[in-house]
């Protein structure tokens, strides 16, 4: 569990905002740093529910009708 939460906060924070911030700077100003996040945030969201869905079906947990 650690490992997907490590691997969702380096991609948001690390991996898609500076760099994304830093090449969109340019042309786009301060515009482009504010768009950086949108994307990242985005970005993060989508590797947390593929994250998500690879645990479910892996583990089996939390399967329709299954109850606790």
């Amino acid at each position: 569990m650690g490992r997907s939460s490590l691997v969702i906060f380096l991609l948001r924070q690390f991996v898609i905002t500076l760099p994304l911030a830093w090449l969109l700077a340019g042309p786009m100003g301060l515009t482009g740093i504010w768009l950086s996040f949108l994307v990242a945030e985005s970005a993060a969201a989508l590797a947390a529910v593929v994250l998500l869905a690879r645990l479910l079906r892996r583990d089996g947990v939390l399967r329709a009708g299954q109850t606790a």
